[in-house]
């Protein structure tokens, strides 16, 4: 195969990355992810990366970082001194301060509606028997999927209408993913 390997010696995976400096594996070059390809650059971490780091922080040098040292230190709430993961933008100021990211805590994601811990899907603007005005989740007055008789709660917004109804907030069953379009096996079997 003319397909590069890992470097390591004794290991034939394929490569999946490239190490830059030599460590206890052995010197830099093409890796697998066992022996250090797409690791997390921050000392002593193992995890694999997902995010890039642009400079050097308290944590370690800039680069390849893992969910944990990347994406969790450079998204936090906007409200200073919080430094929990934000979960959705808020459009304005409210009791907590000024718009941006927010943690469920700083009213980022979770319903008005006492009681309930689910994630909102829109706002209610008066008071009502649920609570206070505020963001809610789709069985308290927020959105739910536009499809007819359908009162699920969303996962994405879809931008044109469809063979499920108009486009808007769409629950997985109305979204129109891969998996539902694909034309199963029997069906072409019939075809030919």
């Amino acid at each position: 195969s003319c397909a590069p390997t890992c470097n390591v010696v004794g290991c034939s995976t394929g490569r999946h990355g490239h190490v830059n400096v030599a460590d206890e594996f052995g010197p830099p070059g093409p890796r697998c992810v066992r022996h250090g390809a797409r690791q997390c650059v921050v000392l002593g971490c193992r995890r694999m990366a997902v995010a890039w780091m642009p400079s050097a922080d308290e944590l370690g040098p800039p680069g390849r970082r893992c969910f944990l040292h990347g994406f969790a230190v450079a998204k936090k709430c906007g409200i200073a001194g919080c430094n929990r993961h934000p979960k959705k933008n808020v459009d304005k100021a409210d009791e907590h301060g000024p718009p941006g990211p927010r943690c469920p805590v700083h009213g980022g994601a979770r319903c008005s509606a006492a009681g309930c811990r689910r994630y909102c899907w829109g706002r209610v603007s008066a008071e009502d028997q649920h609570g206070p005005p505020g963001p809610r989740c789709h069985l308290h007055g927020g959105v739910s999927c536009v499809v007819a008789g359908c009162s699920r709660q969303p996962l994405r917004k879809v931008p044109a209408a469809d063979r499920w109804g108009p486009a808007g907030h769409r629950c997985p069953l109305h979204c129109n993913l891969k998996r539902q379009r694909r034309t199963p096996v029997a069906a072409l079997r019939l075809r030919s």
